[in-house]
């Protein structure tokens, strides 16, 4: 994903042009990347640091996926939901970015 909103960064005004993103040959690609996750075998994620790396690294783009699809302009809370709303199937599971942030990767603790 970083990769990707390279291509689209006005470095002069320091924004990501998300919009233009949505339409590009290399988001496609990246969408059919994503698709290998649905098959992946979690149990194959080994130790405490290898895990958290995956889901912090798969929570980050799937915020910016949800941006991107959903076309948002500003803010997330532009979409009513945002956090529910967008999911990723991973390992034959579905998971929002609740679910990614507060059960997996807070652990269900309260928010300190």
């Amino acid at each position: 994903m970083a990769d990707l909103k390279a291509h689209f960064i006005d470095v002069e005004k320091g924004v990501v042009h998300y919009r233009r993103i949505r339409g590009a040959e290399e988001f496609e690609r990246y969408k059919d990347l994503t698709k290998g996750l649905q098959s992946l075998d979690l149990h194959s994620l080994r130790g405490r640091d290898q895990k958290l790396a995956f889901w912090i690294n798969i929570y980050n783009t799937a915020v910016i996926h949800g941006v991107i699809e959903l076309g948002i302009e500003n803010s997330v809370k532009e979409v009513s939901g945002f956090f529910d709303r967008v999911r990723y199937e991973i390992g034959g599971f579905h998971f929002s970015l609740n679910e990614m942030e507060h059960g997996i990767l807070r652990g269900n603790r309260r928010h300190p």
